[in-house]
């Protein structure tokens, strides 16, 4: 196995056990989006977002095995998102930005997670 190939595994070994909590983090600041924005939301946002961009940093950096299996993870139509995510952020939207988790983002990372695992096991 080719050394940039190995350490694109690895990257996605550290995405698999990142993304059950990053999970775990956007559902329930999505929950505080919709219902009940507590006084720490923005924080607690923030460093979701951060979370986020760092798995989209892998994601840019793995594409090579992640397209290799048979999961289509659609980076334009997530990459759309973002920027509509982005704009709700700047306007301090909180309606489109937990309609935009619970619809868009929670479940591409969820198929994220599911691809990255795929490639994992099948280079074990």
């Amino acid at each position: 196995m080719s050394d940039n190939r190995q350490e694109q595994i690895e990257a996605l070994q550290a995405m698999l056990e990142y993304n059950p909590r990053l999970l775990n983090a956007m559902k329930s600041v999505t929950a505080e989006l919709l219902e009940d924005r507590q006084p720490d939301t923005d924080e607690y946002l923030l460093a979701v977002i951060k979370g986020m961009n760092w798995e989209t940093e892998i994601l840019n950096g793995t594409k090579e095995v992640l397209d290799e299996q048979e999961i289509a993870l659609d980076r334009k139509m997530i990459n759309d998102v973002f920027l509509e995510f982005n704009d709700a952020y700047q306007k301090k939207d909180d309606i489109t930005m937990g309609i935009l988790y619970r619809d868009k983002i929670i479940p591409f990372f969820e198929l994220y997670e599911q691809a990255a695992r795929n490639v994992v096991e099948s280079n074990q």
